[in-house]
């Protein structure tokens, strides 16, 4: 979750304070910077934003920024990083979780070290002093054999000019250009720092100085490097909120993702290989889960395939069948996910096939499976997935698509049909996106509402999923969402005069149903949205109509969560929320 950056070079503090910048979409609760200096290792912390960082020294060899997304701690300047070891020789910035802190903690306050901070952190700058053997690289291994969980650790020091890292289980990259060496928790960040990027290998210590070296299991190995991709949308382009500008780029993101689609090699997956597999489950997180409950839909539908839509962290700990003929989708935006790895992991370990959906090149994810599909949705930088949810939505579609047409259950007329259909997708999309200003007044006529409901059916539930995460998310407004006929199940008591029942219906043979859900719930007080590409006409003025533009039902969720995007958009505004930066959310979850 936390956003780590560390430089060596002339210009070190100036660089590292614009990597954090960048990096404050991974945590915003704290940042801080640690320089060694003629001085020795000076530090400045403070809490909120990058700044919010008063730092006066401009001048250093070795620079390490942390911006925090708070696990363990309170937000305050005494629990941001960086944090310095007892003897005040090293300097470390974390970020994951270290599951046993609590026991070297413990023992470390029995030996008289005083800790300064309620977190995790802390613990390994303390071991760092108390085991050092004379050489840093070999002491930041012995600690970090002792520390169980997942982590990403970088280590400046006094003692030497250089930067040491170790990568368990947490994104870390390294990189060489010409202002030095560098290492950072985001791939997309080193693009304006170095010419030549790494990711480091699993149980990885890095050293860095004049040049860059790698250690795993105590055998030298090489860096794989290669050339950093650019990418479209950087935060210090973007005029005004970055949720909005994304949510405007929609039309050309979902071209491009069918695009690159087909230009990669489509499914990528031969017939033998589809008719080998016997069940498939689509796992994720959050968003990239409801993209998941779209995909699995659309695969039963048009394949006939028994499969199903899992949330990452339950795959992991629950029990589902699993072997070689199993095809796991895993999909996450960022690539870095621990959840959704941690499954693949799993799935992996019991013969699966793994196929990632990821929007970020040379991420962890796509190290971890066999085939890799990009949805080129662009960088996202505001916390709340926008654009990347619809571009997994068509590489999923599409996906569907073709595994039925090569398991011989979809007809290569049918599918001919499907792809031909697609091209009404982005101009949808873009007739969505110039209405604004009426989603902006929708908002602003429902803003006294006090709670909202999203229900739907099939196809229309996972939408009704994804509208409810983005309202909550961003404007902290109570909303969940329920399959349509649930709602007689014990939500219909809560409706009354300030409920919100947004529904879909985008199936034209569920229109009917649709209507019926309004009148109970409109009937009882609640106000109704209902959102659908074909005729409904509001039966009082509790009830108002989004009227979408037509698309085949399959593409349909892919332009319906349109006007629920800009919908939380303007809600959140309209309530004074810092809609890029929701209050304890990080863009990547990379700590369970």
């Amino acid at each position: 979750m936390c956003g780590i950056f560390g430089t060596i070079g002339a210009n070190c503090v100036t660089n590292t304070l614009l990597a954090l910048h960048q990096l404050e979409y991974r945590g915003y609760d704290s940042a801080g910077i640690g320089v060694k200096t003629e001085c020795g290792l000076q530090i400045e912390k403070s809490t909120g934003r990058v700044n919010a960082l008063k730092v006066d020294f401009v001048a250093g060899k070795v620079a390490i920024g942390h911006t925090r997304w708070a696990t363990h701690g309170k937000v305050c300047k005494q629990n941001a990083h960086p944090f310095v070891s007892y003897d005040g020789n090293f300097a470390v910035v974390h970020n994951g979780i270290v599951e046993n802190y609590l026991q070297h903690k413990l023992a470390l306050q029995r030996q008289g070290v005083e800790f300064a901070s309620q977190t995790d952190s802390e613990v390994i700058a303390h071991l760092l002093a108390k085991h050092f053997d004379g050489d840093v690289a070999t002491t930041l291994q012995k600690v970090c054999n002792m520390l169980t969980g997942s982590f990403a650790v970088v280590v400046a020091t006094s003692r030497d000019d250089n930067l040491y890292a170790y990568k368990r289980g947490s994104a870390l990259c390294v990189g060489k250009g010409k202002q030095g060496t560098c290492v950072c928790s985001d791939v997309a960040v080193m693009e304006q720092f170095a010419s030549s990027v790494a990711v480091l290998p699993e149980n990885c210590l890095a050293v860095l100085g004049n040049s860059v070296d790698l250690w795993v299991e105590g055998k030298h190995v090489e860096p794989c490097y290669f050339a950093p991709s650019h990418t479209d949308c950087d935060s210090n382009q973007l005029q005004g909120d970055a949720m909005l500008a994304e949510i405007f780029q929609i039309p050309d993101a979902v071209r491009q993702t069918y695009d690159y689609y087909f230009a990669s090699g489509g499914l990528c997956l031969d017939k033998k290989q589809v008719n080998g597999y016997k069940r498939v489950y689509f796992v994720g997180c959050g968003t990239a889960y409801h993209s998941a409950m779209v995909g699995c839909s659309l695969l039963q539908r048009l394949a006939q395939m028994d499969c199903q839509a899992v949330v990452a962290s339950e795959y992991v700990y629950d029990s589902f069948p699993t072997d070689k003929h199993t095809l796991v989708v895993a999909i996450s935006q960022s690539g870095e996910t621990a959840d959704t790895l941690k499954a693949v992991q799993k799935a992996k370990r019991q013969g699966a096939t793994v196929y990632a959906v990821t929007n970020v090149c040379n991420s962890s994810l796509c190290f971890e499976a066999s085939f890799v599909k990009f949805v080129k949705a662009g960088r996202e930088i505001s916390v709340a997935s926008t654009k990347a949810y619809n571009c997994q939505l068509v590489a999923l579609t599409l996906f569907a698509v073709d595994f039925a047409h090569a398991k011989g259950r979809l007809s290569a007329r049918a599918r001919s049909r499907y792809l031909t259909c697609f091209d009404k997708v982005p101009s949808a999309c873009k007739h969505l996106v110039s209405q604004s200003t009426a989603f902006a007044l929708m908002a602003k006529r429902y803003k006294q509402a006090h709670l909202a409901y999203f229900v739907g059916r099939r196809l229309d539930f996972a939408t009704a999923k994804e509208g409810a995460l983005k309202l909550k998310e961003v404007s902290y407004l109570p909303s969940e969402a329920y399959p349509s006929g649930e709602l007689k199940h014990g939500t219909l008591a809560m409706m009354e005069q300030g409920v919100l029942v947004v529904a879909l219906a985008c199936e034209k043979d569920l229109v009917d149903k649709c209507c019926n859900t309004v009148a109970e719930v409109t009937s009882r007080g609640a106000s109704a949205l209902v959102l659908s590409q074909y005729p409904v006409s509001p039966t009082s003025n509790q009830v108002q109509v989004v009227s979408l533009p037509a698309v085949d039902e399959i593409f349909a969720p892919i332009i319906s969560v349109v006007p629920l995007q800009l919908f939380a958009y303007y809600f959140a505004k309209g309530r004074g929320c810092d809609v890029d930066r929701p209050r304890n959310l990080a863009k990547s979850v990379t700590v369970e």
